[in-house]
């Protein structure tokens, strides 16, 4: 399990622009999701940046680049779909974006 300080440690020391590193955060997360997916506690730590990729299009990112970041969001929605029935935290934000 990663701890919080280690978290605020990578996060500043993050050189890699905000558009390339959200992209990897992206792919490592269908990765990992597609192996085991992520209980409904993860997920409520993990919503709130597939929301903002799918509200706004991508994150610093235009044309196929960003359309590369909302593919990654809606792949890993899919995978999480079963567990998305049982969260009432983000399901009518979601259900509002791909409306």
């Amino acid at each position: 399990m990663v701890c919080r300080r280690e978290v605020l440690f990578l996060l500043l020391h993050v050189t890699d622009p905000l558009a390339d590193l959200v992209t990897r955060v992206l792919y490592r997360l269908r990765f990992t999701s597609e192996q085991r997916p992520f209980d409904t506690v993860s997920l409520s730590y993990i919503l709130p940046l597939v929301f903002v990729v799918l509200r706004n299009g991508g994150i610093d990112r235009s044309g196929e680049d960003a359309d590369e970041q909302v593919v990654l969001a809606l792949e890993f929605l899919s995978v999480h779909t079963d567990a998305c029935k049982f969260t009432h935290s983000g399901i009518e934000e979601l259900l509002s974006m791909l409306s």
